[in-house]
């Protein structure tokens, strides 16, 4: 990558599309095709006031999540505009002493996502919809499991007892334990290991 002046916090790939989301330091989001290597196809650089710590599209490619430095806000950009979603309550990692998120991550669905940010906090999030309203995605728990620096998270995919697609999803600190979390019954208080 030629031509950029700041540093790069992420990339993500789209799902459908031979596309890079490429999102840099001084809050800009560039799209890139990696096929046919040529010049960006858009440069999302109107966010000066901001720094991201993270990128990632989700499943249907429709929408980017940015995480900023900014209260730890998780934003949600339009992959064709550029524009973030107005949201009611837009996700955050908490209120007001938001640390930077490390890492961001969706699961296959797109229903949840989860970070980890470097106060050694994990955070679910889950997305709500309603027919007759956009989808807002809702804070679901927060816990700081790690007694050091969460070094990856990952959501899996597994079977209930009845043979139906669960989530699942675990944190690796650099203490080398290993946690799961019960994504189906955390509440706003606390993400449940």
């Amino acid at each position: 990558m030629h031509g950029i002046a700041s540093g790069i916090c992420g990339i993500a790939v789209h799902p459908k599309e031979t596309i890079l989301a490429i999102a840099g330091a001084e809050g800009f989001v560039l799209l890139w095709d990696y096929r046919k290597k040529g010049d960006y196809i858009k440069n999302f650089d109107v966010y000066k006031k901001e720094s991201f710590t993270a990128i990632e599209f989700t499943p249907d490619g429709l929408e980017i999540l940015v995480a900023s430095t900014l209260n730890g806000e998780i934003k949600v950009m339009d992959s064709t505009t550029g524009f973030f979603k107005k949201l009611n309550t837009p996700p955050r990692t908490s209120d007001g002493r938001g640390h930077p998120v490390k890492q961001l991550i969706v699961t296959w669905d797109g229903n949840y996502f989860a970070v980890s940010d470097t106060n050694k906090a994990v955070c679910l999030f889950k997305k709500e919809t309603d027919p007759n309203k956009p989808a807002e995605w809702k804070f679901t728990g927060k816990i700081l499991s790690h007694e050091v620096e969460v070094t990856s998270i990952a959501f899996g995919r597994g079977l209930d007892e009845q043979g139906q697609d669960m989530h699942r999803l675990f944190s690796i600190g650099k203490d080398r334990r290993v946690f799961e979390y019960n994504v189906y019954e955390s509440t706003q208080e606390k993400l449940l290991v």
